[in-house]
């Protein structure tokens, strides 16, 4: 049911939406690897009033959400039982669809609830917090029981930034520029007037009542003239060129977070004349700002916070600076103190009594971003983006002490409507249920609070369905159905979670009459909800991965990667394909999503990339379903799937941030787009109730959409009137990205076996003196009897170094004790595993569930499994052979693994590390690790890991870890790929990965971030498919070396600013998660810029796509490409798309060398195709033939100014809507 699953039957009275849970990646057709969890919420009313008796007017909600971090964690459990013999569950009767509707319905944002928090501010007793699109009032005179008591009217984007002096509030909006308020009556917040700012306005602060001063983003610093509240004019500017994200005010002073740039300092003492008098480079990007007295504090991304000297304000002095557990990106200062929001660090209070190095006095930890922070009267106000406010006590010094908590709502999954009630499924918060009676007035009346990401969100009866993604930081795998009861009158009751019996992850859902229909990655799943608790039905496996699934009467219809099938579903204990529409020229593998209404079904199917294809099929005849027409839809940056959903006549599609799309469906042959409209977070699901469309805009809340007059009556095939569109729910990817075309298998499915108990250990040293597994002197022998702290070591006698003897285990070998050094250094020991069989688990060579051991000098070869498998921490893995086992040569597994060190081994390749022989699945696995060192400064660190099957390192919730100085897809020298045919990345990290740092690496194929919490990693110094020397393209098997940022993998860097910090990467850097900077690499270049890699030398195999293979692909918002040297593209050196928007493309070389003076051939320009509010600026451009800056038909409001085009022929060629050009030169 894709993304609007219809459903009818008993309880339904208006149905149910689906959405799958999983995307297939943008930039590669790539498979899921996210693990999803089910919630259950039986009779789907709160322990709040009934939807009549709560005033629609009453702005505090009646429900006070749970204490922090105390929800259902659907971790426990057991597999959901078989359902016992008994009738075939009833088959509710199809509806009947609306008659087709043409024309564009009037669709206008008249309500919103919930969303991401950006900005704060506080004034006595009132907080005022930006919950998605607008601004909340709050009474915090007690701080523990904080209470909204007003909020100001839906803002034209989501708020970034608050000031409050004397009863008048500037807000800023992004895009949609300032808002002045009047908030002398809190309660009900007046709007003065509003200022559209030319750039992206991220903060404000007012200066007295009659200036503003804005950090305008791209578009530099701003100070309006607000004494005409009703209109703010622009009253002077300064640093037009340069980035400002934040801006602190002290006396006749002006400080700028100005991102690349640093601080800058601005004369304010003519606040209409600002004048630009001091800068101060600092080593990361500059996101805040703050100032006390003479002391400057920048948050200063991933270098942590730079203090700052500004007693002569004209040349700012850094006094140091100070590292931060993640990113800083918001500061406040006192006179002592400096409080960094840290991102996922939380809160770092930092002491600056004393001079560099500053010390940290204490911290507190958020469960999503930390990413403002203000202080006022003591309490420390911070905002964590995904959730809301935390107030905190700073008095005393040392740890913070929660005082207080405010709930914005946060991020929304999903959303399901029935009788007047909302259920929304949220990022952080779990279930919320909110009261629509009055739409443009939504308020909050209930909630059941989860551990886990909401998902997918529907409506059964009296059941809430809602899908929950994994807890951040576990690793559980595949769907669990968890049953709460909230029946009116008595709090929620969980029930234990079962986990569904099918392997695979949920990727959409589908429910009629009760019976649930999961499309799993493996096939469908088919459970009764009626019981309680439910039970499965059956299992249908399809050839493909299911993606989507719809039902409709007695059939089903699930999209996957091999087409639209049709099951017969008459009997769900027993159900039966019947046909399959195969893509071909039909639509494009991979369905998004699947609907139905009547004889019409809707598919949205995609090749991998985040365009995708509306189809309609005509499935009259299931056993023949035939292909009507086709729309390309706009592209969205989002990279989750499109939602689909039948109403009044058309269909609606959420398409992320493209919108809400209405489609006329009049002509099934040659469907249209018939409205469009933009909403703030984005489109991530879709609900049709009335003339309602309720929309989970994700970081924007509930978007509450008024599309016109009431829709057709339709009717049952018996004849009898029903609501329109018994569709009600809707839901949204669990925002994981996928990697690959089917289930991905390794070696973390479950956690490691115990280890066998041993007799005491006895042995302070052990040397082995035979290669019999079992005999007195064995490794085995000497492992079981070594005590702890103790050494093995091995005969050279009888393991000459010259002459390596093999021992053979018929099971694994284990350390079992602590501090155990097993060293074959000075012998030749090789642990070859082709007598073992069986499978992951009870496969692997050497097992380490202790702690503190250091293994050296093996060769562990051909064992089914691993050939080491690591659980334990404070290990060190040294100068060893781990090479053609059948799934990893080391794994780290399950979440266990510590402050390991993995250094100078050969992974993949034989002892000389010049010939392939690689294992499997991977050559370093991890399935939940951190503080992992792999490589080092030293040659000797340096690991060669090449050869394997699938992915050279496979890293699955990695954090905190270092890969330094590797070779990686390369021979020893790093002059030759050794990477398998098959290989599908050289590093893959994903399922949450976060503050990684990859550095100085050789890298022979493609570095792939992606999913969710795949944040703050940095990616520096390192030569991405050429050899050591960055000067020569490696010839490659997979044939491309790419950077890929997947789309919901966000805030992190590529590249630096200095020259060591540059990455040669001969193929593409492509980017679809939003926040992620990509500054001073040579991209298609040699790391001389004098040899264009691209396209002349790659090999004649190389799959190019349609229009070429652009070394900068861009399809995400608010990122960054800054000082690159770029060159090649047939289409594009740079091509921004897929709605890419307020993205900085600004200093870059694109076809010269990095002066700027010589044109490399051959080499394309800047191409930006359905993109909007993107800044081109100050880049130069040069190409051997045709403009050197295109904007194509379908993208808008972009700025292109200040860049050097030379070269003949036309410099721009604008056929965008709205652009603006100015000051460019040739």
């Amino acid at each position: 049911m894709g993304l609007g699953r219809k459903w009818s039957g008993p309880g339904a009275s208006t149905g149910d939406h689906w959405d799958r849970l999983c995307k297939v990646s943008l930039v590669k057709a790539l498979a899921p690897i996210c693990g999803a969890i089910i919630l259950l919420v039986s009779g789907c009313t709160t322990n709040a009033p009934a939807p009549s008796a709560v005033s629609p007017l009453t702005k505090a909600p009646t429900f006070t959400p749970p204490a922090r971090l105390a929800g259902l964690d659907p971790r426990t459990g057991g597999a959901m039982p078989q359902c016992p013999a008994g009738p075939t569950p009833p088959i509710a009767s199809p509806t009947r669809p609306a008659k087709p509707s043409s024309g564009a319905p009037a669709m206008a944002i008249t309500g919103q609830v919930g969303g991401d928090s950006g900005a704060v501010a506080a004034a006595g007793n009132l907080m005022y917090v930006g919950a998605g699109p607008r601004v909340l009032v709050v009474d915090v005179s007690i701080p523990g029981k904080p209470v909204e008591i007003g909020e100001t009217p839906i803002l034209g984007g989501e708020v970034t930034g608050i000031a409050v002096n004397s009863g008048l509030a500037a807000v800023s909006a992004g895009s949609a520029g300032v808002y002045l308020f009047d908030v002398s009556a809190p309660k009900d917040p007046k709007l003065l007037g509003s200022y559209s700012a030319p750039g992206f306005a991220h903060g404000v602060v007012l200066l007295g009542n009659r200036y503003a001063l804005v950090a305008d983003g791209p578009a530099g610093f701003a100070v309006l003239d607000i004494a005409n509240r009703q209109k703010p004019k622009l009253a002077g500017a300064a640093f037009g060129n340069n980035d400002i994200l934040d801006v602190a005010v002290n006396g006749n002073f002006a400080y700028l977070a100005a991102a690349d740039a640093g601080l800058l300092v601005a004369d304010i003492s003519k606040p209409d004349k600002p004048t630009e008098v001091g800068r101060l480079a600092t080593p990361g990007f500059a996101y805040g700002v703050a100032v006390s007295g003479n002391t400057v504090v920048v948050a200063d991304g991933w270098a942590g916070i730079a203090v700052v000297d500004v007693r002569d304000a004209s040349h700012p002095k850094s006094l140091g600076i100070q590292a931060t557990t993640s990113w800083a990106l918001g500061v406040a200062e006192d006179s002592t103190s400096a409080y960094v929001a840290s991102a996922s660090g939380g809160l770092e209070v930092i002491n600056l009594k004393k001079t560099a190095p500053f010390t940290t006095a204490g911290t507190f930890p958020v469960d999503g971003r930390a990413v403002r922070v203000v202080i006022d009267g003591g309490i420390a106000y911070l905002v964590d983006s995904f959730s809301g406010v935390t107030l905190l006590d700073v008095t005393r010094g040392g740890t913070p002490r929660e005082i207080g908590a405010f709930s914005t709502g946060g991020f929304v999954a999903a959303a399901a409507v029935q009788q007047g009630l909302g259920y929304v499924a949220t990022q952080t918060e779990g279930l919320r249920v909110v009261n629509l009676e009055q739409p443009a007035r939504p308020v909050v009346v209930g909630g059941v609070a989860t551990v886990a990401e909401g998902g997918a969100m529907a409506v059964v009866g009296n059941n809430a369905l809602m899908s929950m993604v994994e807890p951040v930081g576990t690793l559980t795998a595949g769907s669990t159905v968890l049953g709460v009861d909230v029946s009116a009158g008595a709090p929620p009751r969980a029930g234990p979670p079962q986990a569904l019996p099918e392997s695979g992850v949920t990727r959409d859902l589908a429910v009629e009459g009760g019976i649930v229909y999961y499309a799993m990655e493996s096939g469908l799943t088919i459970v009764d909800g009626r019981q309680s608790p439910p039970c499965m039905l059956s299992f249908l496996p399809t050839a493909n991965v299911s993606t989507g699934v719809a039902v409709s009467g007695s059939l089903a219809y699930v999209g996957t990667g091999s087409g639209l099938v049709a099951v017969d579903i008459s009997d769900p204990r027993n159900p039966r394909l019947i046909s399959t529409l195969s893509p071909g020229g039909f639509f494009p593998p991979d369905a998004d999503a699947v609907d139905v209404s009547g004889n019409l079904a809707a598919l949205i199917g995609s090749s991998g990339g985040l365009t995708s294809e509306l189809a309609l099929a005509d499935v009259t005849n299931p056993a023949d379903m035939r292909g009507l027409g086709t729309l390309r839809l706009p592209a969205s940056y989002t990279g989750r799937p499109r939602m689909l959903a039948f109403a009044d006549g058309r269909l609606y599609v959420a398409d992320g941030a493209a919108g809400l799309l209405a489609i006329d469906i009049t002509d099934p042959l040659h469907p249209s787009i018939a409205a469009q409209l933009r909403v703030p977070g984005g489109a991530e699901g879709v609900v049709m109730e009335g003339h309602y469309a309720y929309v989970a805009g994700g970081s924007g809340g509930l978007i509450i959409v008024d599309r016109g007059p009431g829709p057709t009556a339709m009717v049952t095939s018996n004849g009898e009137p029903v609501a329109d569109n018994p569709s009600t729910s809707a839901a949204v990817d669990a925002r994981l990205d996928a990697y690959q075309a089917g289930p991905r298998t390794g070696p973390c499915g479950s956690p490691l076996p115990p280890c066998p108990s041993p007799p005491p250990g006895t042995l302070a040293t052990c040397k082995v003196t035979t290669a019999a597994d079992a005999d007195p002197g064995s490794l085995r022998d000497c492992l079981q009897q070594i005590d702890t702290g103790g050494t093995v070591t091995f005969d050279p006698a009888a393991f000459p170094p010259g002459a390596p003897v093999t021992i053979q285990p018929h099971q694994p070998l284990s350390i079992y004790r602590d501090n155990i050094t097993l060293d074959a250094t000075g012998a030749g020991v090789v642990i070859d595993g082709s007598a073992l069989a069986g499978g992951n688990g009870g496969s692997d060579g050497l097992v380490i569930n202790s702690n503190g051991n250091t293994v050296s000098g093996l060769e562990v070869i051909h064992f089914p499994g691993s050939g080491i498998a690591l659980g334990g921490s404070h290990t060190t893995i040294a100068r060893n052979v781990l090479s053609g086992n059948g799934i990893a040569g080391l794994s780290l597994c399950c979440a266990g693994p510590t402050d390991d060190r993995i250094v100078g081994n050969r992974i993949g390749t034989d002892a000389t590390g010049s010939k392939a022989l690689g294992n499997g699945h991977s050559g370093i696995s991890v399935g939940g690790a951190k503080r992992i060192t792999i490589g080092g400064p030293a040659l000797a660190d340096r690991n060669v890991i090449s050869g394997n099957g699938q992915d050279e390192l496979d890293l699955k919730g990695l954090s905190d870890s270092v890969i330094e100085n590797n070779y990686i897809g390369t021979d020893v020298a790093g002059s030759r790929a050794l990477d398998a045919a098959n290989r599908q990345a050289a590093i893959l990290m994903y399922s949450g990965c976060p503050r990684n740092v990859i550095k100085n690496n050789v890298i022979a194929g493609t570095l792939t971030l992606t999913d969710d919490y795949t944040s703050y990693n940095e990616v520096f110094g390192n030569m991405i498919g050429t050899d050591a020397s960055g000067a020569h393209r490696l010839a490659l098997a997979g044939g491309e070396a790419n950077v890929t940022v997947a789309s919901t993998a966000d805030f992190n860097r590529i590249g630096g600013s200095t020259p060591s910090d540059r990455n040669v990467v001969t193929d593409q850097v492509a980017v679809a998660g939003p926040h992620n900077v990509v500054i001073g690499n040579a991209i298609g270049v040699s790391v001389d810029y004098k040899t264009v890699f691209w396209p002349g030398s790659l090999p004649s195999t190389f799959p190019f796509p349609p229009n070429g293979f652009p070394p900068v692909d861009l399809q995400g918002s608010d990122d960054y490409v800054l000082d690159n040297s770029i060159a090649g593209g047939a289409h594009a050196a740079i091509q921004l798309s897929a709605s890419a928007s307020f993205d900085l493309i600004a200093g870059n070389y694109v076809g010269t060398d990095a002066a700027g003076a010589a044109v490399l051939v051959p080499s394309a320009g800047i191409v930006l195709e359905d993109a909007w509010n993107d800044f081109i600026q100050d880049n130069v451009v040069a190409t051997a033939s045709g403009p050197r800056i295109t904007i194509v038909t379908g993208s808008a409001s972009n700025w292109v100014r200040d860049n050097k085009l030379p070269g003949s022929g036309p410099g721009l060629a604008d056929m965008g809507k709205d652009d603006i050009a100015s000051g460019n030169s040739s």
